[in-house]
């Protein structure tokens, strides 16, 4: 029953953010964030950091991603995202020299006490 109700409050944050944030897709040329009046794009080779994090939910964690464009700006996506599934396989395949999901993801949900584990840092 806990684990249904941290669901449900995961899904409705996740609609919330999608509504402020925009619903973002992921394809080979990089991150596109669609909003209700605009749209932008993050093509891969921008993206200069990514680093996996733990947040405290309602109930446990969860786990999400804090990505870094050259221009400073940053986007967060957290694993209840309907993008998640593609961006997490997304990262390895387009940021060479990232950590494999299989890694940081266990990384960062069980064995980093900070829960903060550096995925991927372009090198200049």
């Amino acid at each position: 029953m806990l684990d249904a109700a941290n669901q449900w409050l995961s899904r409705r944050i996740a609609a919330n953010r999608a509504r402020k944030q925009g619903r973002i897709i992921v394809d080979a040329t990089g991150l596109h964030i669609v909003q209700e009046e605009s749209s932008r794009t993050v093509p891969w080779q921008t993206i200069v950091e990514v680093t996996g994090i733990r947040k405290s939910a309602f109930i446990g964690h969860n786990i999400g991603l804090i990505i870094r464009a050259a221009n400073g700006a940053t986007l967060t996506v957290m694993e209840y995202d309907e993008s998640w599934a593609a961006l997490s396989q997304a990262i390895s395949a387009n940021l060479p020299g990232s950590l494999p999901y299989s890694e940081w993801s266990l990384k960062t949900a069980f064995t980093e006490p900070k829960g903060v584990v550096p995925i991927y840092r372009r090198r200049p």
